[in-house]
């Protein structure tokens, strides 16, 4: 007799096929230093593993943590 997978196991193809759009922030609001440490380090992986470009990845990665992207240079 076969047993029922886990609930998990639903959850987890779940979101697989329809992953969030943009990861929640891992900073608290009042932590604003280490909110801009970790979305340059998001946006520095977003580029080298994601491709994409460096201001692509800075614009996703400042609006997943609350701040406002960098300007252009």
């Amino acid at each position: 007799m076969s047993e029922a997978p886990p609930e998990w196991s639903d959850r987890l193809r779940q979101v697989f096929r329809d992953p969030p759009a943009v990861a929640p922030p891992s900073a608290p609001d009042h932590h604003p230093g280490l909110a801009l440490e970790l979305a340059e380090e998001r946006a520095a992986i977003m580029e080298h593993d994601g491709g994409l470009t460096r201001r692509r990845a800075e614009a996703l990665a400042y609006q997943a943590h609350g701040l406002k992207p960098p300007r252009s240079e």
